[in-house]
This record gives C-alpha cells, structure tokens and sequence, in this order.
C-alpha cells in the first residue's frame, strides 16, 4: 500500500551539481532529515537516510511493529513524500 503526502511552498534548494550541470545529489536532503527528526520527536523510529535513486531520500520507519519505507521527491515549490509498507 501507497499513500502520499504533498508539501507545499517547499523553498529550500539544496541541490548539488556535477561540472556538466546535472544534479548528483537531489533536493529535498534538510526536509527528510527534519521529517525524520520530528518522527523520532514523537517516538517513532526513524532511520537510514539514504539518497534514493537520482530523484530523492529514501528512509525506514517503525510504527508499532509495522515497516514502512519513505520516499521524499522534492520538486520546484513542492515536495511528496510516499510511503509505503
């Protein structure tokens, strides 16, 4: 199962480049970690932050028990996180 959530006015551009302009390492890095921060603020375990292909953050979380793994997809003013289990 999928389910996604939009973040909008989503500003921050942390985007790193190659010489050639094109993007080694995506946006979005500070909101997943702040994301997996927050999570773990309400006792929920987060970890792994990973970069997740060429086009996001992958990371794991634990809810009483139960795995899911995030996706964060950081676009131009907006941001999805999916989550799936």
């Amino acid at each position: 199962m999928y389910r996604t959530l939009r973040f909008s006015h989503f500003m921050s551009d942390d985007t790193t480049f190659d010489d050639d302009g094109e993007p080694v390492i995506p946006r979005g890095k500070r909101l997943a970690e702040e994301i997996m921060s927050r999570l773990s603020d309400a006792g929920l375990s987060a970890q792994r932050l990973d970069q997740h292909s060429f086009y996001g953050w992958g990371f794991d979380t634990d809810c009483g028990g139960v795995s899911y793994y995030n996706v964060l997809n950081a676009l131009d003013g907006e941001a999805y996180l999916t989550v799936s289990t």
